[in-house]
């Protein structure tokens, strides 16, 4: 089943439907006969719009969003594994230090490449992090990266989507070696 047009898209069928019926311009003082294309002709008109318009709609989302939002939250979603230097920038826009790395696929980082900052009490945290097949997606409390910590994010397309890691580093991120993520996690 096909999803419903927007707005924009209507709009272009509608004018590519006229053009293809008399190959003119639509005179709106006259009425035009329709022409019968045979059906290969109008089945494959079908299919360009229809492709023109999957095109447009996977353009329209973005790799990634950042926002800020109240009480030192920041939200993070990552629709798709692409531009990680633009990531790690906005990310610093909104004064949070990040270390992005996007793999090759069925690979992770070697281990042991940052220490995991430990466990603050004296508040509780609302970070929430999720990464799978739809993308990656973080709820990061801005209290938990303060003092030089540094959010780090490592995915990889696997078999089943995305898998890789996502925490926050207590001092220095070295670089990522390869390795090879043989089971897909």
């Amino acid at each position: 089943m096909t999803p419903p047009l927007d707005t924009f898209e209507t709009q272009l069928l509608h004018e590519l439907r006229a053009t293809v019926q008399v190959g003119r311009p639509v005179d709106r003082r006259r009425r035009w006969r329709p022409v019968h294309w045979p059906q290969g002709v109008a089945a494959a008109t079908v299919a360009v719009v229809c492709g023109a318009v999957a095109v447009v709609s996977l353009s329209t989302t973005p790799a990634f969003a950042v926002d800020a939002r109240p009480g030192g939250i920041v939200e993070v979603e990552v629709n798709r594994l692409e531009d990680a230097a633009g990531l790690e920038r906005a990310l610093e826009e909104q004064g949070v230090a990040a270390d992005v790395q996007y793999l090759g696929r069925q690979q992770k980082c070697a281990p042991g490449r940052y220490r995991e900052a430990p466990v603050d009490l004296s508040y509780r945290s609302r970070s929430v992090y999720t990464l799978g097949g739809d993308g990656i997606t973080v709820t990061l409390d801005r209290r938990d990266v303060a003092g030089g910590r540094t959010l780090v994010i490592t995915a990889a397309l696997t078999r089943d989507g995305s898998a890789g890691s996502i925490g926050i580093a207590d001092g220095p991120v070295g670089p990522c070696r390869l390795v090879d993520d043989a089971d897909g996690t």
